[in-house]
């Protein structure tokens, strides 16, 4: 076991087969990390049965990608390295180092995430990132490289988003779609022949640019994840199906509270660690056996956790703010510097959510190594709608008609979903705060808030004026008993969601005709659109979100947390009229 520094007293260090730690006193700032496999064993004859069952079920569902898609990937990615190399050239010569440019030295292409770690899905997008030195400026990538793919019929669905926090070129070609960002190393004129993005030196070179670090990071984290496993050809066939498991059962949404995918491959990196000889049945089961026992909030992590590195200040999980990462239910950590917790929206909700799937995972698994469930029941979509009574209804209104000139207030207007796309992306960033908002409020008695993953889009009429409208849904269990206790007859969650509902509301870059309305529906009132989903009514396709937004997400502070202790900390004493922070959540989508 490998420790940071502390001076807090040690907890039990002792670990049993299953690398689950002893419970801990308190959040502590290491990482029991795996210093020998617990079992070495050969898989027998019943785990071969139950593997080439799992083999036949992922098959049926598409899971393994075709030899015929992963070559026309590497032809795609070998045509965006020239589009890149050339962008390269002409930014050198812009810049005035024409003279200076290198095929080897002047640019690296890195792709990284799930396709990377080779476990993406079939038709999964690719993100990639260009790293280059200081002679290639962040603009000349919405410049140069943006107007040259605008010229090229071979890219469609061209997007530029220059002011996220990472920045991006989204786009589509030869039928797969990419993310590109930048990572510019400001230290260097040109990238060292042996250049190891692992190496932690090299975040030197990056200086105080977030974005790049986060780029960076992204590659770092998964070329380390396949240094760390020994087994990861086996492994990629037991994340796959865990992410089909993920998603069929609700669990796989990071912006909501949820897994995602970087937080799956280090949990199941993890197991490949401890079990490196088995097959990826037993290695799932073997995933939902320790994660269910699992004593949160001890932290998962691959690697000890490095306060410092090559003289770098950079914010550290539990070490640069402790005060808030002492709040994390359930820290999955990366294993590379600065560790970062790849599931900071975790909230207590969603983190009962998940521990009873992982204990259903466990006994379907049990079930089906002795012969008596098949994998399709470990599958099965999970009908949220059926579990819960009590529902809260968010929806979101955006105009269909939007300026021509924003600056204009007379100008012409035309048929666009620009806003509507705003205005969903920032609300289902932010779909998460109304969680911790209901939580954190004693009055509203709530023992479980459950966003669902799923949201939906209602459909469109033959009015085109109509606004556009997309709907998210959140499950509600109450403390019936502490209220009765407390002499209450129902719970209040009207003061937590006008709160939300002010936070959402007071955006900085709100546009006129942006509404939200918060109810809370009876089941036999909910839409049909929404109890009898059809393919083009609701977002059913969940595609992965970017390792990049992950990480981003770990960095940063939780505005809805900080937010629902000052409704506490101002005293409301149960009153729906208690004064609450009005700090406007400036974050974008």
């Amino acid at each position: 076991v490998h420790r940071a520094p502390s001076t807090r007293t040690p907890v039990d260090k002792r670990r049993n087969m299953a690398g689950v730690a002893p419970t801990p006193t308190a959040m502590i700032p290491w990482v029991h990390v795996v210093s020998q496999p617990a079992s070495l064993s050969e898989p027998s004859q019943n785990d071969v049965r139950c593997n080439d069952a799992l083999i036949q079920v992922m098959l049926a569902e598409d899971l393994i990608p075709s030899e015929d898609e992963s070559v026309r990937r590497v032809k795609a990615l070998g045509k965006l390295n020239e589009i890149v190399a050339e962008f390269v050239r002409q930014a050198f010569e812009k810049n005035g180092h024409g003279d200076q440019y290198n095929d080897t030295t002047s640019f690296r292409l890195k792709t990284f995430g799930s396709y990377r770690l080779d476990v993406h899905l079939p038709g999964a997008d690719m993100d990639t990132v260009m790293v280059v030195p200081k002679h290639v400026l962040r603009t000349d990538m919405f410049t140069i490289l943006y107007v040259t793919m605008t010229q090229r019929p071979d890219i469609k669905n061209l997007i530029k988003v220059e002011e996220a926090r990472v920045p991006v070129i989204k786009f589509e070609m030869d039928d797969f779609e990419f993310d590109l960002a930048m990572a510019r190393l400001e230290g260097l004129s040109q990238l060292p022949e042996d250049f190891d993005v692992t190496d932690d030196r090299h975040l030197k070179h990056v200086g105080d640019d977030a974005r790049s670090i986060t780029s960076l990071n992204g590659v770092r984290v998964t070329d380390t994840i396949r240094n760390l496993v020994p087994t990861m050809d086996t492994l990629k066939y037991c994340i796959r199906a865990l992410k089909l498991w993920a998603k069929r059962r609700g669990v796989y949404k990071n912006v909501l509270g949820f897994l995602g995918g970087i937080s799956i491959e280090i949990m199941a990196a993890r197991i490949g660690q401890l079990y490196p000889k088995a097959l990826p049945s037993k290695l799932i089961y073997f995933f939902f056996y320790v994660y269910s026992n699992w004593k949160w909030p001890q932290p998962v992590g691959l690697t000890p956790i490095n306060v410092s590195s090559c003289d770098l200040s950079l914010p550290v999980w539990m070490h640069s703010n402790e005060a808030q990462d002492r709040r994390h239910v359930m820290p999955i950590i990366t294993p590379v510097f600065p560790a970062q917790n790849a599931t900071a929206n975790v909230s207590k909700s969603t983190l009962a959510v998940m521990k009873e799937e992982f204990e259903r995972g466990r006994e379907i698994c049990k079930r089906i190594n002795d012969g008596k469930a098949n994998w399709e029941e470990l599958f099965e979509p999970n009908d949220v709608f059926a579990k819960y009574s009590v529902f809260l209804q968010v929806n979101a209104f955006a105009p269909a008609q939007v300026p021509v000139d924003e600056k204009d207030p007379n100008s012409v207007t035309r048929t666009s979903t620009e806003y509507y796309d705003m205005w969903k992306g920032f609300c289902e960033a932010n779909i998460r705060a109304v969680v911790t908002y209901v939580e954190c409020f004693p009055d509203a008695y709530a023992e479980l808030v459950h966003p669902f993953q799923r949201n939906f889009k209602r459909p469109r009429t033959d009015d085109e004026n109509a606004p556009h409208e997309h709907l998210w849904y959140l499950g509600l269990k109450f403390n019936r008993e502490k209220m009765k206790a407390d002499g209450k007859k129902a719970p209040n969650v009207t003061f937590p969601i006008s709160q939300f509902r002010k936070r959402l509301m007071n955006w900085k870059n709100k546009k006129d005709g942006m509404e939200l309305k918060i109810t809370a529906p009876k089941r036999k009132d909910l839409p049909d659109f929404v109890l009898n989903p059809k393919d083009n009514d609701e977002e059913i396709e969940l595609k992965e979100e970017s390792i990049e937004q992950q990480l981003l997400t770990a960095a940063q502070k939780t505005g809805a947390d900080e937010d629902a202790e000052a409704l506490l900390s101002e005293g409301t004493g149960g009153n729906s009229t208690g004064a609450a922070t009005k700090r406007a959540a400036d974050e974008t989508a």
